[in-house]
């Protein structure tokens, strides 16, 4: 069974950004990452017969507490992944533009995200987003790291 999207309306607003950066992988690419974890993976042991591809969210640094104007600040990371078809030597680019097309898509729409009072989750995107490439031919795996880091 696919993971389902969770309230978000009981959290903080750091866990609101990060349970609607969740609900907004689940449904990107027609609902293409059927697992999507808040967490790390190992994806040298990830069951790629279960799963194709998968999305990984990480919070790699955010704010205990928020600045005067009551403004946090964290850095979000997508790692996106998926097996390969066979153990190709070089990185699929088809393959790879679906990732970067996805990230793009989970990331603007997060920011034009709005909670139920009708406010955004996201208040102001950082300069310097990032992504890097990853590829094993060993484990027939590619994937695509995206760093953000975003005011909420």
């Amino acid at each position: 069974m696919a993971p389902q999207p969770h309230e978000i309306s009981l959290l903080s607003s750091r866990g609101q950004v990060v349970q609607q950066l969740r609900n907004l992988c689940l449904k990107v690419g027609n609902s293409r990452y059927k697992f999507v974890k808040r967490g790390p993976v190992n994806w040298a042991a990830f069951d790629w017969a279960k799963y194709e591809s998968a999305i990984a969210i990480l919070i790699d640094d955010s704010m205990v507490f928020p600045n005067a104007k009551g403004i946090s600040t964290m850095t979000l990371s997508l790692e996106i992944f998926a097996r390969l078809q066979g153990f190709p030597e070089e990185i699929d680019d088809g393959l790879m533009d679906k990732f970067y097309a996805d990230a793009k898509q989970v990331l603007t729409e997060l920011m034009q995200s709005k909670n139920s009072k009708g406010q955004p989750f996201v208040l102001r995107r950082h300069p310097g987003d990032n992504a890097i490439e990853s590829h094993d031919s060993d484990l027939g795996v590619q994937g695509l790291i995206v760093t953000m880091i975003i005011d909420y």
